[in-house]
Protein backbone atom coordinates (compact mmCIF):
# COMPACT_ATOMS: atom_id res chain seq x y z
CA UNK A 1 0.00 0.00 0.00
CA UNK A 2 1.35 3.49 -0.83
CA UNK A 3 1.56 6.09 1.58
CA UNK A 4 2.95 6.97 5.15
CA UNK A 5 3.96 2.94 6.97
CA UNK A 6 3.95 2.37 9.91
CA UNK A 7 5.47 0.29 12.48
CA UNK A 8 4.83 -1.42 16.09
CA UNK A 9 6.90 1.49 17.59
CA UNK A 10 5.24 4.29 16.02
CA UNK A 11 1.65 2.96 16.29
CA UNK A 12 1.26 2.18 20.22
CA UNK A 13 -0.92 -0.83 21.78
CA UNK A 14 -3.74 1.81 22.68
CA UNK A 15 -3.77 2.83 18.94
CA UNK A 16 -4.22 -1.19 18.11
CA UNK A 17 -6.60 -1.84 20.37
CA UNK A 18 -9.23 1.44 19.50
CA UNK A 19 -8.85 0.44 15.78
CA UNK A 20 -9.33 -3.40 16.79
CA UNK A 21 -12.50 -2.10 18.50
CA UNK A 22 -13.69 0.02 15.32
CA UNK A 23 -13.51 -2.85 12.86
CA UNK A 24 -15.01 -4.96 15.33
CA UNK A 25 -17.74 -2.44 16.01
CA UNK A 26 -17.72 -2.10 11.83
CA UNK A 27 -18.44 -5.79 11.27
CA UNK A 28 -20.88 -5.88 14.17
CA UNK A 29 -23.06 -2.78 12.67
CA UNK A 30 -22.73 -4.55 8.86
CA UNK A 31 -23.79 -7.76 10.51
CA UNK A 32 -27.02 -6.51 11.88
CA UNK A 33 -27.81 -4.11 8.52
CA UNK A 34 -27.23 -6.88 6.24
CA UNK A 35 -24.58 -5.46 4.73
CA UNK A 36 -21.68 -7.17 2.66
CA UNK A 37 -18.44 -5.55 3.68
CA UNK A 38 -16.30 -7.21 1.16
CA UNK A 39 -18.88 -6.79 -1.57
CA UNK A 40 -19.52 -3.18 -0.28
CA UNK A 41 -15.44 -2.35 -1.01
CA UNK A 42 -15.68 -3.62 -4.36
CA UNK A 43 -18.53 -1.93 -4.96
CA UNK A 44 -16.61 1.43 -4.02
CA UNK A 45 -13.69 0.15 -5.36
CA UNK A 46 -14.95 0.07 -8.99
CA UNK A 47 -16.95 3.34 -8.27
CA UNK A 48 -13.54 5.23 -7.09
CA UNK A 49 -11.77 3.46 -10.46
CA UNK A 50 -14.63 5.17 -12.91
CA UNK A 51 -14.83 8.72 -10.98
CA UNK A 52 -10.58 9.09 -10.21
CA UNK A 53 -8.66 7.47 -13.21
CA UNK A 54 -5.25 6.79 -12.51
CA UNK A 55 -4.12 8.52 -15.46
CA UNK A 56 -5.78 11.68 -14.36
CA UNK A 57 -5.70 11.68 -10.88
CA UNK A 58 -2.32 9.59 -9.55
CA UNK A 59 -0.98 11.88 -7.13
CA UNK A 60 -3.43 14.47 -6.96
CA UNK A 61 -5.97 15.45 -3.89
CA UNK A 62 -8.20 17.17 -6.77
CA UNK A 63 -11.83 15.55 -6.38
CA UNK A 64 -13.56 14.53 -9.33
CA UNK A 65 -15.23 17.60 -10.07
CA UNK A 66 -12.55 19.67 -9.99
CA UNK A 67 -11.17 21.09 -13.04
CA UNK A 68 -7.28 20.29 -13.87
Amino acid sequence: MDGPTFNNRILGLGQKEELADILLYLIRFADMAGIDLQRAADEKLALNAQKYPVDRFRGSDRKYNESE
